[in-house]
């Protein structure tokens, strides 16, 4: 075991950094504090550093926090074969990371593909948790993405892909699924490369003119189609992968020079071929899930998104049914003039939000 060292609000901190061995994986976990775990899952492209101010947060209020690197990510075990990122083998990782914790449960908290990860591990091992959190990416069965136009989960990823796209636009899970391609343009600058998205995804980009006086939280299937085609969220069928050049824009409060570099360097170190695999794997996922019935979160749950995360907006029939998929919704919560990076962009309401659901149960 070692000492990771990071400042937080300005604050020095120090969290106990190790190893646990779960389904055949070496999981990378930091820990601080003491009393009940809260598991922490990331997403991508992202870092357990994400984690930090709800870590502090949680181990404040008398929480033991844990956050993972899943497979794929950071210093964890990162399988070549994409086939080993299939949902349900992801899902099997953080029910044994519980018990390699020295857990009977814990509470869980994932955003993106954590969130994912959350929500099929609460559904397929719920006596391992007391509780989960499912932060941007809503809940949607073999639908991993809840991805649009596919309210039966009838279609692969790929079909959806497919149907979203057109000869011109290319949708990026598309893109991402083509991991040697994607990961030579995201390589080529990694810094840079991480900066663009975080803060193209974020709240902090004008919104295209078509959305504006749109309910964005209720398009039509036909407005999704046709307004998210004109985002980055689509690129250049014909010409995907482009030299990477850093926007000229002022850094965000919430991601400094130091906390760029801090994920940086761990992408340059890993690559990013792990976190894409998830990508190329979604087809197995709808394939492995797509006829297990009793679609349903059994334990407690709450969900966070916001208005300005195009995640949020595609997921919107998958939102509209989480009242019915979960037998204890504890709380939808939509965050005003937010992107896809809650747990930075607005850090001090998502913790109060994890919070209180943790509260509900005492």
């Amino acid at each position: 075991m070692s000492v990771e060292k990071i400042h937080v609000r300005g604050e020095a901190y120090a969290f106990r950094s190790f190893f646990v061995s779960a389904n055949g994986q070496r999981i990378h976990c930091i820990e601080g504090g003491e009393g009940p775990v809260v598991l922490f899952v990331h997403g991508f492209p992202e870092s357990w550093y994400l984690w930090r101010y709800q870590m502090v947060d949680v181990i404040k209020e008398g929480y033991r926090a844990v956050a993972i690197s899943p497979r794929g990510f950071g210093r964890s075990s990162k399988p070549r074969d994409y086939a080993a990122y299939r949902i349900t083998e992801l899902a099997k990782d953080i029910a044994q990371v519980v018990r390699a914790l020295g857990q009977d449960k814990v509470y869980l908290v994932g955003h993106d593909w954590g969130a994912t990860t959350a929500w099929t591990a609460a559904w397929l091992y719920p006596e391992y948790f007391h509780g989960v959190v499912g932060i941007s990416n809503a809940f949607d069965g073999a639908n991993v993405s809840a991805l649009p136009f596919d309210p039966e989960n009838k279609k692969s990823a790929s079909q959806v892909w497919q149907e979203w796209g057109n000869e011109e636009r290319m949708y990026y899970q598309e893109y991402f699924a083509n991991v040697d391609l994607a990961e030579s343009e995201m390589m080529s600058d990694a810094r840079s490369w991480l900066f663009n998205a975080y803060w193209g995804w974020s709240g902090l980009p004008k919104l295209p003119a078509v959305l504006e006086g749109i309910d964005r939280l209720n398009m039509t299937d036909e407005q999704i189609r046709d307004v998210l085609r004109q985002t980055s969220i689509f690129k250049n069928r014909a010409k995907p992968n482009n030299p990477v050049k850093k926007l000229d824009v002022p850094s965000p409060e919430w991601l400094n020079e130091e906390d760029l570099d801090y994920v940086a360097d761990a992408y340059n170190a890993s690559g990013f071929y792990g976190g894409l695999n998830y990508y190329k794997a979604m087809d197995l996922d709808w394939e492995l899930l797509r006829y297990k019935e009793d679609v349903r979160i059994t334990i407690p749950c709450m969900y966070i998104g916001s208005d300005r995360d195009w995640v949020v907006l595609w997921s919107r029939d998958a939102l509209r049914r989480l009242p019915d998929r979960c037998d204890d919704l504890r709380g939808i919560t939509i965050l005003k003039d937010t992107g896809h990076w809650q747990e930075i962009e607005r850090h001090d309401e998502v913790s109060g939000e994890i919070l209180k659901f943790l509260k509900s149960f005492r």
